[in-house]
């Protein structure tokens, strides 16, 4: 026997299908921006931000559909309404999962560094007080992005950030210098210049 609105099913599915692929094309485009460019693309947070409310809105009403279909054709379900209820509800569990990830990437800092001091094979390092980061090597030239997370400390219950020194070592030499505060969450270009002079 035929099942009845048939079409209803294939409307969960797109939903489903569409919600899952969508949300994260656009995460993972946020996160390619700032681990590879460092380039903060707030324009993805948006989307992001009204692609998950509106299909939260969409994916409500399509489990409903969903349940009707259910029941309108109840004695003779197949395998499909099963897969199509897999479809919708797995993107609960990916929607919590990117909201944590994107929650812990806030947290840090995302900087492209380039090296114009007209010296090679500089390594970088980031102390503080109770904290010690390497951020790797530039060659002349050079750019690359690095990540990391800024200590804090915490007074009058708040939180306030620890400074930063960053260690320069070219060759057998080394030079400490101040390194500019930045807010959580921030993609920023630093420039090395001569001198080891930090431009923001």
């Amino acid at each position: 026997m035929q099942t009845k609105k048939s079409h209803w099913l294939r409307y969960c599915w797109n939903i489903g299908f569409t919600a899952f692929i969508g949300g994260w094309a656009i995460f993972l485009a946020w996160i390619i921006s700032r681990y590879f460019f460092a380039a903060d693309f707030i324009v993805l947070e948006f989307i992001g931000f009204f692609w998950l409310l509106g299909f939260f809105v969409i994916g409500t009403f399509a489990l409903f559909l969903l349940g009707a279909y259910v029941f309108i054709n109840r004695r003779q379900l197949h395998r499909e309404v099963l897969f199509t209820a897999l479809m919708l509800l797995i993107n609960l569990p990916s929607c919590f999962f990117i909201l944590e990830w994107h929650y812990e990437l806030n947290k840090m800092i995302f900087l492209k560094v380039l090296n114009q001091s007209g010296k090679g094979q500089l390594k970088l390092k980031l102390i503080g007080p109770n904290y010690s980061n390497t951020l790797g090597e530039l060659d002349p030239e050079e750019n690359k992005v690095f990540c990391y997370a800024p200590p804090f400390k915490i007074a009058d219950a708040r939180f306030y950030p620890d400074s930063l020194q960053c260690i320069i070592k070219h060759g057998e030499k080394s030079d400490t210098i101040d390194f500019p505060w930045y807010s959580l969450g921030t993609c920023k270009t630093l420039v090395i210049g001569p001198s080891f002079f930090l431009k923001k």
